[in-house]
């Protein structure tokens, strides 16, 4: 059976033949909404989607930045020279005390939504909602 598009187009969903498989909402879409990239990902044109790509490229430079400056044995905050004291669970970079502190965040595990305190740099901490969004 071919799958067809589920990305809505105006008030009714697409139903074109589907090209691919959106690795963030599992909806499959045609090629009008949505891309499959150089690499092989393939993502819908839903809003949501789209803002998940768009972080990621921003967070893989972020976390590139962190790590070179880890390197030197400082905290992973630019302007800062404060010793290391602290991972964020997201990044694995490694913080001052100031940069890195404990917070509660949401997770999903089997589709069950929990609280659990996790140890969060800024960063991290506020792009949460973009990822919590189905």
């Amino acid at each position: 059976m071919i799958a067809i598009c589920e990305v809505k187009s105006g008030f009714f969903r697409c139903k074109s033949p589907s090209v691919g498989r959106c690795i963030y909402c599992g909806r499959p879409f045609c090629a009008e909404h949505g891309v499959i990239q150089a690499d092989g990902q393939e993502i819908c044109s839903r809003k949501e989607c789209v803002d998940k790509r768009d972080d990621l490229v921003v967070h893989l430079a972020y976390k590139a930045a962190v790590e070179e400056r880890n390197l030197t044995w400082h905290c992973g905050v630019e302007s800062c020279r404060a010793e290391m004291t602290g991972e964020c669970v997201r990044c694995h970079g490694v913080f001052c005390d100031r940069h890195v502190e404990k917070r509660t965040e949401k997770v999903f595990e089997n589709k069950v939504a929990l609280q659990r305190v996790a140890s969060l740099c800024d960063h991290c901490y506020k792009r949460r909602g973009i990822w919590l969004k189905m």
